[in-house]
């Protein structure tokens, strides 16, 4: 049986977005008493507790400034009982702009972390829900490699899409690579579908692409404007936006390499990642 929205009066989730901020300066997962209530969430109720724990992390500083857009492989769906990727917040403190070696990762704050190859966006104008792919291109600035950490506070065994929406969107950091100016280069919907990539993580090089990201980075990006709008959130000019694992998750620890390569629209020299 699913949590009703009933259940989740303003004092339960004002509980819950505490129990994951305890959890996270821990680096453990949440109480049992939070984890008993996880057991029964659903996506909706995911996503109202993500918003209370949201509004906390503004209230006390943090600024959001774009999106990432999680569970995004379709062939995943059936066995997560979704039928959408999950949509969250990422934040300015949590951005690292120019990726590339010895950046800073927060590890003294990490719990289980793992990593994933990303596309980024930068949006120089709101896209509208709706829209034709070929007219969402127009609305990007640039796009980049991106390297996202991502963390969680839940015992895998109730994890679910709806428990990554409570648990920080299952964000800890994202490392940008150098952005590639949209103006003035020939892309099509199919440019993006055609986006391969490559992750390596110590002796390890795992292959992957835009497959894994519902096909096709601007299909998952499409899906999420449609997705915040509903909730009221509207995707806007000025995010970025990363769109789901081309490579990953994968299991790191400090002192490793990290290195992902994209190979997109004629170039295969989008780099971003960390050396030991």
């Amino acid at each position: 049986m699913t949590m009703t929205q009933r259940t989740l009066t303003p004092d339960v989730l004002a509980g819950m977005a505490q129990a994951f901020l305890r959890a996270q300066a821990a680096r453990g997962t949440v109480d049992a008493e939070t984890a008993s209530l996880l057991r029964g969430i659903d996506i909706a109720g995911g996503y109202r507790v993500g918003r209370a724990l949201h509004e906390v992390l503004v209230s006390q500083g943090m600024r959001p400034v774009g999106r990432k857009i999680g569970c995004t492989n379709t062939a995943m769906w059936g066995k997560l009982g979704i039928d959408a990727p999950i949509v969250a917040h990422v934040y300015e403190q949590t951005v690292v702009g120019g990726a590339g070696d010895a950046v800073a990762v927060p590890w003294t704050t990490l719990h289980a972390p793992r990593i994933e190859l990303e596309l980024a966006f930068r949006l120089k104008a709101t896209p509208e829900p709706g829209r034709s792919l070929e007219a969402l291109i127009d609305c990007i600035d640039w796009v980049a490699p991106a390297i996202e950490v991502v963390d969680g506070h839940v015992d895998p065994a109730i994890g679910s899409p709806a428990t990554i929406l409570c648990d920080f969107g299952a964000h800890a950091s994202l490392l940008l690579g150098e952005p590639v100016a949209v103006a003035g280069l020939s892309l099509t919907p199919q440019t993006f579908a055609d986006i391969t990539a490559t992750l390596q993580v110590g002796e390890t090089t795992l292959p992957g692409g835009a497959v894994h990201v519902m096909g096709n980075p601007l299909v998952s990006l499409h899906t999420a404007i449609g997705i915040a709008a509903s909730l009221s959130a509207p995707i806007e000019a000025g995010e970025i936006v990363t769109t789901g694992a081309l490579v990953g998750p994968v299991a790191v620890e400090r002192g490793q390499q990290w290195r992902g390569r994209l190979s997109f629209a004629g170039r295969d020299d989008l780099t971003v990642g960390m050396d030991a």
